[in-house]
């Protein structure tokens, strides 16, 4: 199981990319739509700290993101990609 709370946008990058996971960010239509459309077992929720407050993410498996349907990432951070 992956850790719920990340101290730092960095842990949460350096966790993603060494499980093969990818994340999107609260707020983004990426973070909506999988949150919505896809099942409990397929992602997980995170904290994450930054300076100003903590927030939410869903990480992802990569290999659910390649799913058809699921390849809209404009706001899906990979593998240490800025979010756009």
């Amino acid at each position: 199981m992956n850790p719920e709370t990340f101290p730092h946008q960095a842990a949460l990058l350096e966790y993603a990319e060494a499980h093969d996971l990818v994340y999107a960010w609260e707020g983004t239509r990426s973070f909506e739509k999988r949150s919505r459309t896809l099942s409990p077992e397929q992602f997980q929720i995170v904290t994450v700290h930054t300076r100003r407050q903590s927030r939410n993410d869903c990480l992802i498996g990569y290999s659910i993101n390649l799913v058809p349907g699921y390849a809209d990432s404009r706001n899906l951070v990979v593998s240490g990609s800025s979010p756009r």
